[in-house]
């Protein structure tokens, strides 16, 4: 299905604007969350406290969906591309999050690190959602870290210990993908967890000398 790019798309690609290809599309999406996952946990501003109720609550999955959907939704606008949650797919399968280009479709499914079907949510962005004609077997998924002690156990027929940080979960999630797939779905794990204080730090710190 390979078809060459004009120069014009070529040069858009380079300058971050309009995606061309179902690819260029899934990677330009990627970035868009990478660069509000850090946001999220970077800003001085701390706009991860919007996903708690409290220091010892999370807001639910579909409201730090639907907040993920707004924060793309103003990052896209200006480039024409639309950001639906509950979009419908084929067999009225709806994923968390649909991102509409022209003819090209994204689905994206969005699950807590807390959420018992964190496993097999891969599965059904996969088999539900990336099947979409318009989606070419693209898509994102993604967990939301809220800590090591919001998760739920890992499975037994999973060969992995219970993820200990963000890093550890996307990790684990992405080996659950087999490698000829890998290139149509990326996985991404956005840090919402409380940031440590100074003096848990220094202790952290303290502790791994001894």
């Amino acid at each position: 299905n390979f078809q060459y790019q004009t120069a014009k798309e070529v040069l858009d690609i380079l300058a971050g604007s309009k995606p061309h290809t179902h690819r260029d599309l899934k990677e330009f999406i990627k970035d868009h969350i990478e660069t509000l996952a850090s946001e999220y946990k970077g800003s001085p501003t701390n706009p991860y406290q919007k996903f708690w109720q409290n220091k010892d609550m999370p807001r639910s999955e579909n409201y730090c969906r639907d907040r993920i959907a707004e924060d793309l939704e103003i990052r896209l606008k200006s480039l024409s591309i639309h950001v639906e949650t509950e979009g419908t797919h084929k067999a009225e399968k709806s994923s968390d999050i649909k991102i509409i280009n022209r003819e090209r479709i994204l689905p994206i499914e969005v699950k807590k690190n807390k959420n018992k079907e964190i496993w097999t949510g891969i599965k059904q962005l996969q088999e539900q959602y990336s099947i979409d004609p318009k989606a070419q077997g693209y898509g994102i998924y993604i967990a939301l870290w809220f800590g090591k002690g919001e998760q739920y156990a890992v499975r037994k027929d999973i060969p992995f210990s219970k993820p200990q940080t963000a890093e550890e979960l996307r990790v684990v999630l992405e080996s659950l993908i087999a490698l000829e797939d890998r290139h149509l779905l990326d996985i991404i794990v956005i840090d919402l967890s409380h940031p440590k204080t100074s003096r848990e730090r220094r202790l952290v710190k303290k502790l791994g000398k001894k």
